[in-house]
């Protein structure tokens, strides 16, 4: 459940919910709009502030993700042959390894 406020935390909202059976490794605010909930091997994706989410392809064996912005996206993945930094310049529709 996603809760926001207004009023510097005297109250909070309900803005949006996630369902999973699985709980979340890290959760990215971009804005109000734009929205990253990461799992073990699965990213999602809001651009409406929660009101519909998108499962985004990652790399395989993703475990840190960091935004810039809505756009650049970075990604650390453990493979077999080690840690390999990938990159995604469309909000992580698409990725390039870097190495």
């Amino acid at each position: 459940m996603f809760l926001v406020s207004k009023d510097n935390g005297n109250s909070w909202k309900e803005k949006a919910s996630f369902v999973s059976k699985n709980s979340p490794r890290e959760v990215y605010i971009v804005d109000e709009e734009n929205w990253y909930v990461l799992f073990e091997d699965e990213l999602f994706k809001t651009n409406n502030g929660g009101n519909t989410w998108e499962k985004l392809n990652i790399p395989q064996g993703t475990f840190q993700i960091q935004f810039i912005d809505n756009k650049t996206v970075w990604a650390l993945a453990s493979t077999s042959g080690g840690t390999n930094l990938f990159y995604s310049e469309n909000g992580g529709y698409t990725w390039d390894k870097k190495f």
